[in-house]
Parts: structure tokens; sequence; C-alpha cells
């Protein structure tokens, strides 16, 4: 997933950009349902999205897929067991609906943690058995993408 103005983001949500931060996201992608009926079902705005067919900004080329991303928002913090604490209090409740997208509208799901570390505090990577049971649920894979 493409982390464009997360400078900006940074600025705007009064983070020092001195910390290192963890946001987290669940990204579903599909070739075929509209970013309308994702956050229609899981009744949540998406934060980004795009459609299959979009171009990539300041690239050659288009989008492959229709992608639907709700981020739980950017946090200093040195524990990514916090922020996936906050990001089950908002999706654990709509497992049934993840599911549905999942089994019934062919969509893939992604628990995305972005990690920018700064002076070399790095965060705990360790995951708790809550997440790693949401993620086996509506069958997510788990990514990391770390900044250093």
């Amino acid at each position: 997933m493409e982390n464009v103005g997360k400078e900006n983001q940074y600025q705007h949500m009064g983070i020092s950009n001195k910390n290192t931060t963890i946001e987290v996201e669940l990204v579903i992608v599909s070739e075929l349902i509209n970013i309308c009926d994702i956050s229609h079902i899981l009744k949540l705005a998406h934060s980004a999205a795009w459609e299959k067919g979009d171009p990539v900004p300041n690239k050659p080329y288009c989008r492959k897929d229709t992608t639907w991303s709700y981020s739980i928002g950017i946090k200093e913090s040195y524990d990514i067991r916090e922020q996936s604490r906050h990001f089950l209090e908002i999706f654990e409740q709509k497992t049934p609906d993840l599911i549905h997208l999942v089994t019934n509208l062919k969509v893939e799901c992604c628990i995305l943690y972005t990690i920018k570390v700064l002076k070399d505090q790095t965060p705990i990577f360790s995951l708790e058995n809550d997440i790693i049971s949401f993620a086996d649920k509506v069958k997510a894979n788990i990514d990391f993408d770390t900044y250093f």
C-alpha cells in the first residue's frame, strides 16, 4: 500500500516527527467490488481508496485492483500491541461483515502495520493471540512496512 503524504499527515495530527510512530490499517483489495459497497457493509468511511484502473500518482501505470483502506491513525508508540488493541476495538465487532466480504464477495484483507522508527527507537514487535485470531477468522494477511 502506498504511503503518500505521510509527513504532512504527521504534522496535521500534532505528532512531533521526533519519536517512533505506528499506524495500523485494514486494507481490503478486490477486482470486483465497489468502494462504496465496502463502506456501506462495514459502516465506515475509508481513509484511502482507489478503483481498478485509476492512475498511480507520479507513476506511468494504473492501479491493478480496487483498494479500500481504513487507518486507526498514526500514533507515537513503542509497542504495536497498543495499536492492535485499538484496531480490534473498531473491527472485532465487524468480523461477520468481513467474513461475508471475504467469503461471498471474494475480497482479500490485510492488517497493515506501518512503523516509522526514529532515533533508533525500535518498537516491540509482538502480536497477541487476539489479533492473530481475528486475522485468521477474516482470512487477513498481516504485513509490516518499516521505515528507518
